[in-house]
Order: C-alpha cells, then sequence, then structure tokens
C-alpha cells in the first residue's frame, strides 16, 4: 500500500492565505490459494483445486482552499473559499482451476490445472466528485457567534441529478459574558441554534444505469438458438441525491468555575 500527501502554503497578505495539497492512495491485493485433495474417513476431495485473485484501489483528492481570518475591534472575520476533487478507482480479476496432477509446489500454477475446469472472473467500479464550498464566521466580542456554511457537490454516481447544493447556518449567544449577567450559580451560559443540510451519494456507482448480460438465448424459426442480451438490472436515471435536514438548539452551560459542565439538546431530522 502506498499513502501520500504534497501541499503547499501561500501566505498573499495580513490575514489571507491560500492552501493547495494533493493526497494518493494506492493499494494493491495479491491473493493465492491453493487447496489439496484429501481422503479421510468422513470427509474427502479428489480433486484440487487453485484460485488467484489481483485486485487494485487508487484513488485521489486534489484540495484548494483560500482562508481569510482578520479581527476589528471587537469583530472577528473568519471566511473560507475551497475546491474539491476526487477519483476512485477499484478493479479486481480471479481465475481458478482443478484437477491437479500433483499436489508438489511445483505443479500449484494454473496451467498445471485441467483446462476444462477454469473459471475466470473481473469487474471495475470507478467514480468522481467536485466540491465548491464556502464558509463566513462572525464573532462579536466572543458574545454572539453566527456561521455560515454553503456546499455545492457533484457526484458521477448520480444520472439526471449530480449536482445538489447544502447550505447551513448556526448562531450562539453567550449570556454570560453579558453586563447585566452578573455573579450566580453559573460561571457560563451560552444558547445556541442551527439549520442545516446535508447530502448522502453513497449509492453503488451504476445505480442510474441499465445493466445487461449476454447470457440469454432466443428461439428464431421455431427451433434456432440465438445467443443474445438479457437485462440483469433495471437503472434508475433519476435517482438522486439523498437530503437529510437539521434543526437544532441547545444550551451549554457551567458551573463552579466550569469545573462543571453540560450541554442540553433538541433536534428534529428529516431525510
Amino acid at each position: 500500500r502506498l499513502v501520500g500527501n504534497l501541499y503547499a502554503e501561500l501566505h498573499l497578505f495580513d490575514g489571507l492565505m491560500f492552501k493547495t495539497s494533493f493526497g494518493v492512495d494506492y493499494n494493491n491485493l495479491y491473493r493465492r490459494s491453493f487447496s489439496p485433495k484429501y481422503d479421510e474417513l468422513n470427509a474427502s476431495e479428489k480433486l484440487s483445486s487453485l484460485s488467484n485473485r489481483n485486485a487494485w484501489n487508487f484513488n485521489w483528492v486534489f484540495t484548494n482552499t483560500l482562508t481569510y481570518n482578520k479581527t476589528f475591534g471587537d469583530h472577528t472575520i473568519n471566511a473560507l473559499l475551497g475546491m474539491e476533487s476526487l477519483r476512485n478507482r477499484y478493479e479486481y480479476f480471479t481465475a481458478s482451476r482443478d484437477g491437479f496432477p500433483s499436489d508438489d509446489p511445483n505443479f500449484r500454477f494454473l496451467d498445471a490445472g485441467d483446462v476444462g475446469t477454469q473459471k475466470n472472473s473481473g469487474a471495475a467500479t470507478e467514480y468522481s466528485m467536485v466540491s465548491y464550498f464556502g464558509k463566513l464566521d462572525y464573532n462579536y466580542h466572543d458574545r454572539y457567534l453566527v456561521a455560515f456554511t454553503l456546499r455545492r457537490d457533484g457526484s458521477s454516481r448520480l444520472g439526471n441529478n449530480k449536482w445538489g447544493n447544502f447550505p447551513s447556518i448556526s448562531g450562539a449567544w453567550v449570556i454570560s459574558s453579558e453586563p447585566f449577567f452578573g455573579e450566580n450559580m453559573f460561571s457560563h451560559l451560552k444558547l445556541r441554534a442551527g439549520w442545516g443540510k446535508i447530502g448522502n451519494q453513497s449509492i453503488p456507482s451504476n445505480a442510474y444505469s441499465t445493466m445487461l448480460r449476454n447470457n440469454a438465448y432466443y428461439n428464431f424459426g421455431g427451433s434456432l438458438a440465438m445467443p443474445g442480451y438479457s437485462i440483469a438490472k433495471a437503472g434508475n436515471p433519476d435517482v438522486t441525491w439523498e437530503t437529510t435536514t437539521d434543526y437544532n438548539i441547545g444550551l451549554d452551560f457551567g458551573m463552579l468555575n466550569n469545573k462543571l459542565t453540560g450541554s442540553i439538546d433538541v433536534y428534529n431530522r428529516k431525510v
């Protein structure tokens, strides 16, 4: 397995920074399994068998972000703009044979098996995504906090509805920072609320496609069987993002100089 990441940062001016990164993950698997023939009291296997499997998975992620952090008196702004693309490909093949003339290691190769028993299979899956996102955080005097996020994601796993928009917004009021709060049993008290949408595209890469198989035969002329194709899986070209919407309101508190802390949350989730 090979995993690596390369990144660079560029400070454009005070508070503004550009960062780019590229990461890869490559995994290669080879498996060889030989089962010898045996003859025991309650079980036997007359033919030895060999199975080979090779699989590899390669994915990469390319990310670019622009961040801006600045404080103006009692006002603090944190902003983020970014773009990310990724691609993943998985491929495998298997081959096997039975009926080896000997269990000697020198015969444990596919060519030594009975050609009439050979089997093989292979397939590949691939998907890619592109995302554009932005986030803005505002903080006034560590008392009033607001955050807004927007994502636009595109997935190759979806047919006619590749793109989805997922906004969110949240706010908080640190009541214990108000001048009127004074001395009491609470050392920290914060009221917060939020609303947002998230998307899920974790479905098979070919879910929107209709798949065919070539193991069908059709009669022509009454007795002539001709090879052909039949539908193996009916696709849905209108498959779309699974969207989850969350609403929440919560209260964070601290007592005895924050030696005792806790949170109370109420939320509603719709899929």
